[in-house]
């Protein structure tokens, strides 16, 4: 069992806490709470021929949750068709309890739930050479019980943060209610060759996905991650144990944006219904030279990332001096030299 002790130091202007009619609201919070928590799980496996079966559960108590006690279920199956190709199939449940600081951004949130998450995923394993592997994934996810903003009832409330530091109400200091729901479905391929006697080592991934979730008002719409198609591709050449040539690709489709109103606020009856941010690419080149001595090596590299300079924009945020939308985007060209010592 775990105890947890919290203590906020918090200063938040009004004009950044305001409920859905406009109107900014008092932060009043008490942020001394005690919680307690406790994860238990087991698991059993078990091997009938080519077939490789897991059942388990895990049990989670959470004293701060209107629901204290979640069992989460799941299995898996293996089928191993022959030494280098293997099919699998698993699912399970899974809960995560909500940030620690949400309990706190009102009175009501103390009766928020878990976070619950049933996902299925088929696999494909094949390994047609030794330093060459191959992996192909198809899943979905269903969520349940997402928390839902009262005084944004379009959005929810992301684990990972919130819409916009400058014009939104940030850490999930606001009314908080457990009853979004949402999916995630995808499909994904990963391919990999390691470093052998070919010195030609590398990585590529590829993945087509779709995320969307429904708040209070009822309306699905995408999710601040939904970023559709994502491509990684990571190269390496060792010329020799002193010369090292390696790059890194990377590209992703924009995220859904929020549009700005005239005085400046998010339009959240359209939320992540603006246009979309544009597609997102950079590529990484580096160059490594080792020193080998007796009794320790001398690694030194030249780095740039971004090296054709590349412009991208990350998102859009409110320049209240211009009283205009304002692009942010990346610096461009960033170079780097690196010096680090091995014994």
């Amino acid at each position: 069992k775990m105890a947890s002790s919290l203590d906020y130091d918090v200063y938040i202007d009004g004009m950044f806490r305001k409920d859905n009619l406009g109107n900014p609201q008092a932060l009043k919070i008490d942020t001394s709470f005690s919680s307690y928590k406790n994860s238990t799980y087991a698991n059993i496996t078990t091997g009938l021929g080519n077939f490789k079966l897991t059942i388990g559960s895990r049990l989670d108590y959470n004293n701060q949750l209107q629901t204290q006690w979640h069992i989460s279920p799941r299995a898996s199956v293996i089928y191993q068709l022959n030494d280098v190709t293997a099919f699998s199939l698993s699912g399970g449940r899974y809960f995560q309890s909500p940030s620690s600081i949400w309990y706190v951004g009102d009175i009501n949130n103390k009766k928020l739930d878990a976070i619950r998450a049933d996902q299925i995923v088929l696999a494909f394993d094949h390994t047609p050479l030794e330093d060459v592997k191959v992996q192909v994934e198809v899943y979905y996810k269903w969520y349940e019980d997402y928390p839902a903003r009262l005084w944004r009832p379009q959005a929810v409330l992301s684990p990972s943060g919130f819409d916009d530091l400058s014009t939104d109400i940030p850490f999930g200091l606001e009314p908080i209610v457990s009853k979004a729901s949402g999916y995630s479905r995808g499909f994904e391929i990963f391919i990999q060759k390691k470093l052998s006697e070919i010195p030609l080592y590398g990585l590529f991934s590829f993945s087509l996905n779709e995320s969307k979730f429904k708040s209070l008002d009822a309306k699905e719409r995408p999710s601040s991650f939904d970023s559709r198609a994502i491509v990684n591709l990571a190269l390496g050449y060792r010329f020799n144990q002193e010369w090292e040539l390696s790059g890194k690709f990377r590209l992703a489709t924009g995220t859904p944006t929020t549009d700005y109103l005239p005085s400046g606020e998010r339009n959240w009856v359209k939320y992540n219904e603006g246009e979309r941010l544009p597609i997102f690419h950079a590529l990484d080149m580096r160059l490594d030279k080792r020193w080998n001595f007796d009794s320790f090596s001398l690694l030194t590299y030249l780095d740039i990332q971004n090296i054709y300079g590349r412009e991208n924009i990350s998102a859009y945020r409110w320049n209240p001096r211009l009283q205009k939308a304002e692009a942010n985007k990346s610096i461009g060209i960033l170079p780097s030299i690196g010096v680090s010592v091995e014994f």
